[in-house]
């Protein structure tokens, strides 16, 4: 696949285009009302300054209503979007973000690794949005962390996503469709909706997974835990150690009285 350009005539890497029109692809045979809505934000491409879009906010903010207002009741949308937009606490932006996590709408977010457009540094982000999920228990999000998995071009500062990069983060997409489970691979991690609203509805993989330096760590070997997971072990064990410890003083206290 040649590299193809966006109507404001910059470059988008093979393998990103290729990946999204996978997804877009599969989306849409899962869906019965319409195609699957596709954006990519003009600041993964060119953020060196921050466009605008209704109402004078950010640009990825206006790509977000935008897909949502055009999307049917069973569709899909993946749309690109820099790394502030899954973290943004701005007063209109935040309410969005936190009821379509609450509402299972988001199922996955993918993180690329830097240097992949012309210009900039910037990560780009797939979110992934699609019907409403009322069982709390089908509203998993997928976490994809490759921002380690690229390749350095040489005699540039721009980086590649290798063509199996992009193959198994939309296997292991697939695969969470299909069965409710990523790949067992150390790049990726399910959360539930308790999980992300921990993490006050931020939805950065890199908060959620782990990420390798070498994708081939993450084939024929034991899935070792992510640090968020052991960050959460951490805080039960010690909300049980102070409940135990609480409840014996209040014991202790009987006791004397």
């Amino acid at each position: 696949m040649s590299e193809s350009e966006n109507e404001n005539g910059i470059i988008i890497p093979p393998a990103v285009s290729g990946l999204i029109e996978s997804l877009a692809k599969y989306l849409d045979g899962r869906s019965h009302d319409g195609a699957t809505v596709v954006g990519i934000s003009r600041e993964v491409l060119a953020p060196a300054q921050p466009q605008t879009g209704t109402a004078g906010r950010p640009e990825p903010f206006s790509l977000v209503k935008g897909a949502l207002e055009r999307m049917g009741d069973d569709s899909f949308a993946v749309l690109a979007l820099p790394t502030y937009a899954l973290v943004s606490s701005h007063v209109e932006e935040f309410p969005i973000r936190r009821d379509l996590i609450q509402e299972g709408r988001v199922y996955a977010v993918m993180a690329l690794p830097g240097r992949l457009f012309d210009n900039t540094s910037a990560v780009a982000h797939l979110l992934v949005i699609g019907p409403a999920r009322p069982n709390d228990r089908a509203k998993a999000t997928l976490f994809v962390d490759a921002q380690e998995l690229g390749c350095d071009v040489n005699g540039s500062l721009k980086r590649t996503l290798p063509a199996e990069v992009a193959n198994r983060i939309f296997a292991a997409f697939k695969q969470f469709m299909e069965q409710g489970r990523e790949r067992q691979m150390r790049f990726s991690l399910t959360a539930n909706v308790d999980g992300i609203e921990d993490r006050k509805f931020d939805l950065l993989p890199s908060r959620f997974v782990f990420a390798p330096e070498k994708l081939r760590e993450a084939d024929g070997e034991p899935l070792k835990r992510g640090v968020a997971e052991l960050l959460d072990e951490l805080q039960r064990q010690t909300k049980a150690i102070n409940d135990h410890e609480k409840a014996l003083v209040s014991r202790i206290r009987e006791v004397l009285s």
